[in-house]
């Protein structure tokens, strides 16, 4: 997380007082590195926008807005991976849930963009390929 990522978020906490603990939550959320701090920026930024007690300029809206205008380039990498994997192994995206050992909802989470794909699972994902999709199943390597 950048400085100015951080000065915007106590920006809102000093500011709005309908978003102030999201915002406290969000900058938590980076120092451990949460694999849901997209979801909680998101959260952040409408309640901040929303807040009819808080006053913001054009630019402030702006930088507030900002806060979750670009992807993690990594992790749209692995959602577009999970979304080709789920194409051509014709496995549902429980299925494949099922395969990386992780919650179903978590993954219909990444597959929308809703939560970033955690880095570990997807240097994981980056590696997997489909080899074979037979009566038996699909056939899932790792390549190195």
């Amino acid at each position: 997380m950048t400085n100015d990522t951080v000065a915007t978020l106590r920006l809102i906490a000093a500011r709005s007082p309908r978003a102030a603990d999201r915002a406290l939550t969000a900058i938590r959320a980076a120092e451990v590195r949460s694999p849901v701090l997209a979801t909680r920026l998101l959260h952040v930024v409408r309640d901040a926008l929303r807040d009819t007690e808080a006053e913001w300029t054009p630019d402030e809206r702006a930088q507030i807005a900002a806060l979750i205008a670009v992807p993690d380039a990594a992790s749209e990498d692995a959602r577009r991976t999970l979304a080709d994997l789920l194409a051509t192994s014709g496995l549902t995206p429980t299925e494949l849930s099922r395969v990386l050992g992780r919650d179903d909802r978590t993954m219909r989470r990444w597959l929308s963009g809703e939560q970033d794909v955690p880095d570990t699972l997807a240097r994981q994902v980056a590696r997997l390929r489909v080899t074979a999709v037979d009566p038996e199943g699909v056939h899932l390597t790792y390549t190195r």
